[in-house]
């Protein structure tokens, strides 16, 4: 009981500290994968290491434990046009937005307790990032300055979560509950040059909440092959909206609407080659189900992701880890993020120290504008064994 005692002590007070690592934060906002490092190091492969996502996953050791992790991402954002001579002949590339960030924080918190063939895991994960800064200033074919816009997003559903699964004649059994919450603001401006044009400005303040489930099973073959599937359940997420705008009759505008999440279904397999340096290949499929959200302004996609992940053991300290990722997007499915992963765990007595770097981007074409997404992420955690 002293052991589980110090996990809950440390959990708490690793949590106190989350207000207040945080640096300034912009991105593009989605789900935050991975957030395990082994996972981003492998191909963007959280399914094998995070218990929020797989219930199924198994702890390695019969230890107690606690994990912490963190995580940074430069985007950089660029949008450009052809540039013709008077034979409508392209001559050059020029831009006409160019915009790069830098954010990060803390990724999640992990505490595991076994109990004879069950494990159950508690934690704190950012789950959903909703930040993004956006700003262009728009100008004439003279390059006289028309007007600035801007866009600044800052929040995060965080969730607090328990997962417990059961191990019996091979198989293992997993459940997950959840419960997400945050806060968020969203802060808009478009200040024009010419005063004869209104301004608009705006500032919401939002506010998440929501609860969410899974249910896993995998079974493993003579520890050499293990098979897992698990189903996530369709989750509602409430999203209470004050909007205060400026150059309107109605000043503050309340609204309650939902951000759902689709049924997603993922299919994972890892193998573990005897060679002389020991390896291990991740392998995940996902299915997530949006197209079911459709309706008169939603015209979403069903994706089908693809992430590939091979670890070599190098000797008993260092593990090295690369893989590749093939991601589509729900509002168009032929636009994808193609990345490339890799990492390194050292390990140092009871003590795991990883970090990973994940690089993807996606470029595309809509209405006579070229736009290049790049995205670099870097991702480190730390286990202590107990």
């Amino acid at each position: 009981m002293k052991k589980f005692f110090y996990i809950i002590l440390i959990f708490l007070f690793s949590l106190t500290l989350f207000p207040y690592t945080s640096l300034y934060r912009t991105g593009l906002g989605d789900f935050n994968t991975s957030l395990f490092s082994k996972g981003a190091a492998l191909g963007n492969n959280d399914f094998f290491f995070n218990p929020l996502l797989n219930p199924t996953v198994e702890c390695k050791t019969q230890n107690y434990f606690v994990s912490l992790g963190f995580y940074g991402l430069q985007t950089r954002e660029t949008r450009s046009k052809y540039i013709f001579d008077s034979y409508e002949n392209s001559v050059a590339k020029k831009n006409v937005y160019d915009n790069s960030f830098l954010y990060g924080e803390p990724a999640y918190i992990l505490g595991y307790m076994p109990i004879s063939d069950f494990g159950l895991y508690i934690g704190y994960e950012n789950y959903i990032n909703n930040d993004y800064t956006y700003r262009q200033i728009y100008r004439n074919d003279n390059y006289v300055l028309l007007y600035d816009e801007s866009q600044i997003r800052i929040g995060n559903v965080n969730t607090y979560f328990l997962s417990l699964n059961y191990k019996i004649l091979g198989f293992t059994l997993g459940m997950n509950f959840s419960i997400m919450q945050g806060d968020g603001s969203d802060d808009y401006s478009k200040l024009f040059v010419d005063p004869s044009y209104t301004d608009s400005t705006s500032s919401a303040k939002e506010n998440y909440s929501g609860i969410r489930g899974n249910f896993g099973l995998s079974y493993n073959y003579k520890d050499d092959l293990k098979l897992s599937f698990v189903y996530n359940i369709r989750t509602y997420i409430t999203v209470n909206r004050v909007t205060d705008v400026i150059a309107s009759d109605t000043n503050l505008l309340t609204e309650t609407v939902y951000y759902i999440i689709p049924d997603i279904f993922s299919f994972g397999l890892e193998y573990r080659a005897k060679n002389v340096a020991p390896a291990v290949f991740y392998s995940s499929i996902t299915y997530e189900r949006w197209s079911e959200l459709n309706g008169q302004f939603i015209d979403y996609n069903d994706l089908i992701k693809y992430n590939i992940g091979v670890l070599h053991q190098l000797n008993k300290n260092i593990d090295m880890m690369y893989g590749f990722m093939y991601e589509p997007y729900r509002k168009d499915n032929r636009l994808v993020d193609i990345g490339f992963t890799t990492g390194l765990t050292y390990k140092i007595g009871m003590t795991d120290f990883t970090l990973a770097l994940n690089y993807k981007n996606v470029n595309y074409e809509k209405e006579d504008v070229y736009y290049t997404d790049r995205v670099l992420k870097f991702v480190g955690d730390v286990s202590v064994k107990f």
